[in-house]
């Protein structure tokens, strides 16, 4: 008997138990969804002040990277300034070039040389130690016209091979173009872009030495002018 109401006593335990444990998660449940209804303004506010956010940094980016080229473009034409038109003594291509740039003209040549152009910068300055070249200051583009169509001009790396640096589109008259970043071995300071460009049955090679630390705007400037670039 006594054992039946330990047995007895013992379910009662476990049940009060369980229903305590049936209140305590019904209350929890109807409290968690009373707290979501309250809190859900406060939540979606948020999330809204968060899109608005993240979408102000985006814009911010953008409005960055605009500002950025605007005052790399900016910074460019102060140094150009005014151009002026450079034709080939024999016609066969004019370009344009800023207005305070020296130009040279040469003829014939070795190496097929059929013509040659030199416009420089007034600020360039070259040195040189034994075979070591530096360019210390400015820029100068050489224009070589070479009789016959060299196979470096249709090569995808301009013939330069590990020498190559990079590969940019040239946008010249609507020719498949592209200049080149090569790293010359007797250059010990400074940078060389360059372009070869088929036409006419001619070979136009285009080679644009400079100190990029120095001459801030170089390569725009080097673009603008093959972007300038017309053939007869």
């Amino acid at each position: 008997m006594f054992k039946n109401g330990l047995y007895g006593l013992w379910g009662f335990l476990k049940l009060s138990t369980l229903l305590i444990v049936f209140f305590l998660l019904l209350g929890f449940y109807f409290w968690s969804e009373k707290a979501k209804e309250v809190l859900r303004p406060w939540i979606e506010e948020s999330r809204k002040i968060e899109v608005v956010a993240q979408g102000e940094e985006a814009w911010n980016k953008m409005k960055g990277i605009r500002d950025m080229r605007d005052a790399r473009t900016q910074r460019s034409l102060e140094l150009v300034g005014e151009t002026k038109t450079v034709a080939e003594k024999a016609n066969r291509y004019s370009l344009a070039v800023p207005e305070s740039w020296t130009v040279e003209h040469f003829g014939t040549a070795a190496g097929g040389q059929i013509s040659k152009v030199v416009v420089t910068s007034p600020i360039f300055a070259e040195s040189q130690e034994g075979r070591d070249v530096f360019y210390d200051n400015g820029a100068r583009l050489t224009i070589q016209a070479i009789r016959g169509e060299q196979a470096s001009a249709r090569a995808a790396d301009g013939g330069h091979g590990r020498n190559l640096i990079s590969k940019t589109k040239a946008d010249i008259e609507e020719m498949d173009a592209d200049y080149h970043a090569v790293k010359d071995p007797l250059v010990k300071r400074g940078a060389v872009l360059d372009a070869h460009i088929l036409s006419g049955g001619n070979t136009y090679l285009f080679r644009y030495d400079y100190n990029p630390e120095k001459f801030n705007g170089g390569e725009f400037t080097f673009q603008e002018m093959l972007v300038s670039l017309k053939f007869k």
